[in-house]
C-alpha cells in the first residue's frame, strides 16, 4: 500500500499521502508538554505536512510497513 488517508480536523476534509513521495519523517513522542504523538512528513517535491495523534501513528505505521520494517 503506498497511499494513506489522514484526516484534516481544521477543514473537515482529508488528505491522501503517497508514501513513495516521502523523503523524510520527523517524529516526536510524548513528553510533559505534549498530549499526543506528532510527525512532520517531508516530501521529495519540497512539500510537508504536520500530523498529530492517530494520524501521526497511522502514517508512521504505514511507512514502516512500506519499508518492510517488522515490529517485534
Amino acid at each position: 500500500m503506498t497511499l494513506v488517508r489522514v484526516e484534516e480536523t481544521d477543514s473537515g476534509g482529508f488528505t491522501v499521502l503517497n508514501l513513495q513521495m516521502v523523503a523524510r519523517v520527523k517524529c516526536a513522542g510524548f513528553d510533559g508538554r505534549q498530549q499526543e504523538h506528532r510527525a512532520t512528513v517531508f516530501f521529495s517535491d519540497g512539500g510537508m505536512v504536520e500530523l498529530a495523534g492517530t494520524d501521526a501513528d497511522r502514517v508512521l505505521n504505514a511507512m514502516e510497513d512500506f519499508a518492510g520494517y517488522h515490529r517485534s
